[in-house]
Parts: structure tokens; C-alpha cells; sequence
């Protein structure tokens, strides 16, 4: 999304031609493909584990690394895999986006007229706000 309103401010006459279906479900695809490879490398690791001890967890989330703190060996891997996993799939679409709404804002200063400027951050308000609550949320609730 931020990719697209990056074409859409900066390059609006090739808009049609760059946001076609093929690279529309190519990316929607990559972000799949990718959370499937995260989830599934993640919960191999914490699995495969043993667990003999008391199984509660006194969490509202039931997630992976509740889980592994569960294990009766050492996991602090599998608590590594976790984290490095969570951090690049959190972190690369951050980066990325980041990097979009620091180029549309430069193409937004750009624009002479003060009507061309609210019409650009009018454009791209919403989703800016979506991505910061998100991220917001996310940061706090796993990298504390």
C-alpha cells in the first residue's frame, strides 16, 4: 500500500501501468509466502521441543514465545529464532515503507501549490495513520 501511494504521488502518469494485477498479486503473494516461511520455521523450532512440565500459560495470548518458555531444556535457540524471524518481518516492511512515505514526502514539497500538497497528504494521511497504529501496537506488544 505504501508502494502504492508512492506511484501514485511521484510517477501519477505511469500509476496504470506499474500497479497492474501481475505486480499487485506478486507482492500480495510475497507477503504470504513470507509470514507462511516465518510461521512455520518458528513453530518447527518450538515443536520440536520437549515439554514436561506444567503446560499453563498465564498469558491472554497463546503465542510461540509463551510457549517455548514452557520447554524443559535450555531454549534459548529457539528464543533467538523467534526473535530474529519477528524482527526481520517486522522490520524490512517498516524500512520499506519508511523509505516510500520519505520519498513522497519530498515529491510533496516539491509541489508549488498549496491545493497539490493537501491533495497529496490527503492521499496518504489514512494509511500513515494505519501503519503507525499498527506498528505502534506491534513494537509494544513484542519487543518489550
Amino acid at each position: 500500500m505504501a508502494y502504492d501511494r508512492y506511484v501514485a504521488i511521484c510517477h501519477p502518469l505511469h500509476y496504470t501501468t506499474i500497479m497492474n494485477w501481475h505486480f499487485c498479486s506478486y507482492t500480495a503473494g510475497a507477503a504470504w509466502l513470507s509470514g507462511f516461511l516465518n510461521s512455520l520455521i518458528v513453530n518447527a523450532f518450538a515443536l520440536r521441543m520437549p515439554y514436561c512440565t506444567q503446560n499453563r500459560i498465564n498469558q491472554f495470548f497463546c503465542e510461540v514465545p509463551a510457549v517455548i518458555k514452557l520447554a524443559s531444556t535450555d531454549s534459548s535457540k529457539a528464543e533467538i529464532v523467534v526473535f530474529v524471524f519477528g524482527s526481520i518481518l517486522l522490520l524490512v516492511p517498516f524500512i520499506l515503507i519508511g523509505a516510500s512515505y520519505a520519498r513522497i514526502g519530498i515529491a510533496i514539497l516539491r509541489i508549488r501549490s498549496a491545493e497539490g500538497q493537501r491533495r497529496a497528504v490527503s492521499t496518504c494521511g489514512s494509511h500513515l495513520l494505519v501503519v503507525s497504529l499498527f506498528y505502534g501496537t506491534a513494537l509494544f506488544a513484542y519487543m518489550r
